[in-house]
């Protein structure tokens, strides 16, 4: 009997779960996943006669993709890339070339990485560094501009 309850309580949860699908998607292609997976991965014995899955198919990850490509500063290209370091760097150097004193201090304000600084606008760079957040602002943009060209 508990079998049974606990077969129509599978069919009840899959009827609540293909009430939430539109009528219009045709079902009838979808696989099972396990099915799926036995197409992608076997069993294999290893030398000491116990199972062990593995992938079929193994991607090796290409050392030229892996690598970040750098701009003349030494910053990733993309400031999508940027780690706090790198912001913190930006910082510093854009400060140097414009003439900006105690860029240090101005760096402490933007403790955030690249995918951050993408969120920010040009009134939050103000609101950190009013005499220079336009700067800021307009080089970042700039070089995020470059970075999404390509």
């Amino acid at each position: 009997m508990q079998v049974e309850s606990n077969n129509n309580n599978g069919l009840h949860n899959r009827a609540r779960l293909f009430a939430r699908i539109p009528a219009s998607i045709d079902l009838r292609s979808v696989t099972n996943c396990q099915a799926e997976s036995e197409k992608h991965w076997k069993t294999n014995q290893n030398q000491n006669g116990s199972n062990f899955t593995k992938p079929l198919h193994v991607k090796t990850s290409n050392l030229e993709n892996s690598l970040v490509k750098l701009d003349s500063d030494g910053l990733p290209f993309d400031p999508r890339d940027w780690t706090r370091q790198d912001v913190k760097r930006w910082i510093i150097n854009l400060g140097k070339s414009e003439g900006i004193h105690d860029v240090d201090h101005i760096s402490e304000k933007f403790k955030m990485n690249g995918k951050a600084l993408c969120l920010m606008s040009v009134e939050m760079f103000l609101s950190r560094f009013p005499t220079g957040g336009k700067m800021l602002y307009r080089d970042f943009r700039l070089r995020l501009t470059r970075a999404l060209s390509l």
